[in-house]
């Protein structure tokens, strides 16, 4: 129960305009800190500003007032690099998929379950704007990101190259009402 207990010092919600700046700053750190380069592509500020409510939506865990953990989960619809392609599924199933494009957890605050907790509450929200396929991309080699998605009940589908010919697993779930 100490994971729950360190939990409850964080508050947990969805990100506003106000809140861009603190996201680009995290995206920027992640590929500064991140160990490999290959292993994270950060995204403009522009991208970042469309998945606050447009394109999707972004949540922000805090502590003390400071950011210290974000995940930014995009609604595709029939845009052509859904993720849904992959899944051999209907165009109408196609406008059911979700992905999770983003999780960036400060390293002071790392190991306290935050990325899984804001996987959980990622799903609760697409669940409620009736997506079926949760879906995202990690590197093969990024055994962190890769053991947090199977811990959230997400199952390699493939592996193909992304993002300028950078290696990819093609992760999915299958959300259950």
């Amino acid at each position: 129960m100490e994971s729950m207990t360190k939990k409850n010092e964080f508050q947990f919600r969805k990100a506003n305009e106000e809140d861009l700046p603190e996201i680009c700053r995290m995206v920027k750190l992640a590929g500064e800190i991140v160990p490999v380069k290959e292993w994270f592509e950060a995204e403009n500020e522009e991208f970042l500003a469309k998945h606050i409510r447009e394109e999707g939506f972004t949540l922000l865990a805090k502590k003390n007032g400071q950011t210290v953990a974000i995940m930014i989960v995009r609604i595709p619809g029939m845009a052509e690099d859904n993720l849904g392609e992959y899944l051999k599924i209907s165009k109408e199933e196609m406008k059911r998929v979700a992905h999770l494009e983003i999780a960036v957890v400060e390293p002071g605050y790392q190991g306290y379950g935050l990325q899984y907790e804001l996987f959980c509450q990622a799903e609760e929200i697409v669940k409620n704007k009736q997506m079926r396929y949760l879906m995202a991309t990690v590197h093969p080699d990024n055994i962190y990101s890769f053991r947090n998605m199977e811990k959230f009940g997400m199952k390699a589908v493939l592996e193909t190259k992304k993002y300028g010919g950078q290696r990819r697993y093609v992760m999915s779930k299958t959300l259950e009402y």
